[in-house]
């Protein structure tokens, strides 16, 4: 049985980019294109959909409350929201995290990209951009781990982070490169600065000062190097 996607957008651009593309692919099948969370909630439990995208700007009813209501009535329905990498959707999709949803796609993902995310919420684990994964990192430490994380998300770019945790996972230069679709020589320029900020003189010892920095913030949040980084 191919696995059905259902989609909440207001503009139906993704549901646009998908639909040819999983035209080719058995596995998947397009289901129902709801353009407000109030027809999703009403549509939804009768549709029994194997995994939902929810845009992150919904209106009038958000995003976060649609999840909510979804969510009393499927719990085990994967929902993945979607949102571009402006500060104001980071912080919507930052609250439809928290509502419940099991991950972030970005809304400029390839085709090739929201296959692959759907297939790792589907193996029960959360794809998230990496600005979303950023701003998640900076709420945690304002709220959990107080002035001196805090100090540590100000003192660092999203790129610079994603870097320190792929450089963590044993990832090179190149690797690093391809994951977040930038030229090697941006990794470089980042690597160095890392390197300045931390006062260190190799990447080992940027590592060691960055875990001396945070403890209890790594030791808290094992998912931060878990999570799969999706660069725009």
């Amino acid at each position: 049985m191919p696995v059905t996607l259902a989609i909440i957008e207001r503009h139906g651009a993704v549901a646009g980019k998908l639909k040819p593309f999983l035209a080719d692919k058995p596995e998947f099948a397009l289901g129902s294109v709801y353009t407000s969370g109030e027809d999703a909630v009403h549509g939804v439990p009768d549709a029994q959909p194997d995994l939902m995208l929810v845009d992150a700007t919904l209106s009038p009813m958000t995003s976060v409350e649609c999840i909510i209501r979804l969510k009393s009535r499927l719990p085990r329905l994967p929902m993945l929201v979607l949102a571009d990498a402006e500060e104001n959707e980071l912080a919507l999709a930052l609250e439809s995290l928290c509502a419940g949803a099991d991950g972030c796609v970005g809304k400029n993902l390839s085709p090739e990209g929201m296959v692959k995310a759907i297939e790792l919420a589907r193996a029960g684990e959360a794809p998230l951009p990496a600005p979303v994964a950023g701003h998640l990192i900076g709420y945690l430490h304002r709220v959990k781990f107080g002035a001196r994380a805090d100090d540590l998300a100000e003192k660092f770019t999203l790129r610079e982070l994603a870097i320190l945790k792929l450089s963590a996972q044993g990832h090179g230069e190149d690797e690093i490169a391809c994951k977040l679709n930038v030229p090697s020589q941006v990794i470089k320029a980042d690597r160095r600065e890392i390197l300045e900020k931390l006062h260190t003189n190799t990447r080992i010892q940027a590592l060691t000062g960055f875990l001396k920095a945070a403890p209890d913030f790594v030791k808290n949040s094992q998912w931060f190097f878990n999570v799969p980084l999706f660069a725009k």
